[in-house]
């Protein structure tokens, strides 16, 4: 599968991302943040997403996350000026408290897509790992 505003040539060409995610409500069992984006290169688009954790267990959690893009370089593959994409996904992140700067998210990805989309929507399956650390 694959991730982001899709390209529309012959291979990927690389971006530049940028991302600021605020959290919004941080206690025992759940978490949610919102993620403010934008990618650079030859696509430009800005973007924001809701994300949620709930936690029942301290070696996992049930993640899910729901976003939407507007693709301002549009015009060079359509007639459109400006595209707005949808994008959702879920899964489970494991988080093993030995190793408590790591984590792993094991999920399903409903793929970037267009909300005036006339063709079939991609599913993948993702496998992410994370290295994060909290510092003062």
């Amino acid at each position: 599968g694959s991730h982001g505003i899709p390209t529309h040539k012959k291979g990927v060409k690389p971006r530049f991302g940028a991302y600021f995610c605020v959290g919004i409500l941080d206690i025992p069992l759940i978490e949610n943040a919102i993620t403010v984006h934008t990618q650079i290169g030859d696509h430009f688009s800005l973007g924001a997403d809701y994300g949620m954790q709930i936690t029942p267990h301290e070696w996992w959690s049930a993640i899910f996350e729901v976003g939407n893009s507007i693709d301002f370089s549009a015009q060079k593959y359509s007639d459109k000026n400006a595209i707005w994409y949808f994008n959702f996904d879920t899964g489970v992140r494991i988080h093993p408290t030995p190793l408590p700067a790591f984590s792993f998210d094991l999920g399903i990805d409903i793929e970037e897509f267009p909300f005036n989309n006339d063709k079939d929507v991609g599913v993948a399956i993702f496998l992410d790992v994370i290295f994060a650390m909290i510092v003062n």
